[in-house]
């Protein structure tokens, strides 16, 4: 089996902190939310933990497609 080389773990880091964001912030301006009034730490860990997900998802959707070329 092969392993995921550091570039695929950056890349899929980036693109999980990306869609995080654009999530947060969409959900945020379709219920019509403030960033000012919003509490700045649930902002951070609903982010922190949505990444976190979206990056392991990216993880494992990747380490598939390796094994499945090796």
């Amino acid at each position: 089996m092969k392993r995921i080389d550091m570039e695929t773990i950056l890349l899929c880091a980036i693109m999980a902190v990306a869609g995080a964001f654009g999530m947060i912030a969409g959900g945020a301006a379709f219920a019509g939310v403030r960033f000012q009034e919003c509490n700045a730490v649930l902002l951070a860990g609903g982010g922190c933990g949505l990444g976190g997900i979206l990056w392991g998802i990216l993880l494992i959707f990747n380490s598939n497609m390796v094994s499945k070329r090796g």
